[in-house]
């Protein structure tokens, strides 16, 4: 309601019962057609600049798959993600998770997947590994989608960033 009063040019798209994030998202992507497609969890807060800079590093470099900035806790004092790597045992885990963030690198560096927190995606990449024209696996309901779909667009060969500049709260 709150939306649909403040902000009235937005489209808003309900459902009669909860999808998970994947179900959602996958809603979200087949209703929409622009070139790239973000995906922002709704608890995340995004600096004014951080969508421009993710598209434009996704215009430079048409072997991206997807970028995501700097997540940074709620209140800015530590990274939430800027990434996600993989450890030992092979689990996924965010990329220099509680470390402060001047830690982290300047400048762009290339990550092995990406956290759905607050990511922007090229729309050709989602759409060529997109199974029955579903990008994100329903199974999963929530959680653990972003690093299904980061392993399937590597395995199709495409890359991923982070702009440690585009910085977002979470």
């Amino acid at each position: 309601e709150r939306i649909a009063r403040e902000f009235p040019e937005a489209r808003l798209v309900s459902f009669s019962e909860n999808l998970g994030f994947a179900g959602a998202a996958n809603e979200g992507i087949v209703r929409t057609r622009s070139p790239f497609v973000l995906l922002l969890n709704n608890d995340a807060v995004l600096a004014p600049d951080y969508v421009a800079r993710l598209a434009a590093r996704l215009a430079l470099d048409e072997r991206l798959a997807a970028v995501q900035g700097l997540v940074l806790t709620a209140d800015g004092s530590h990274i939430d993600t800027a990434g996600l790597e993989w450890n030992r045992r092979g689990e996924s885990v965010p990329l220099l998770l509680s470390q402060r963030p001047d830690r982290a690198p300047s400048d762009v560096f290339e990550v092995t997947g990406v956290s759905a927190t607050a990511v922007l995606y090229r729309r050709d990449a989602l759409l060529a590994v997109a199974p029955q024209g579903e990008v994100f696996d329903r199974s999963f309901f929530a959680y653990y989608e972003d690093v299904d779909l980061s392993l399937r667009l590597v395995r199709a060969g495409w890359r991923f960033a982070c702009d440690p500049a585009a910085i977002a709260r979470h």
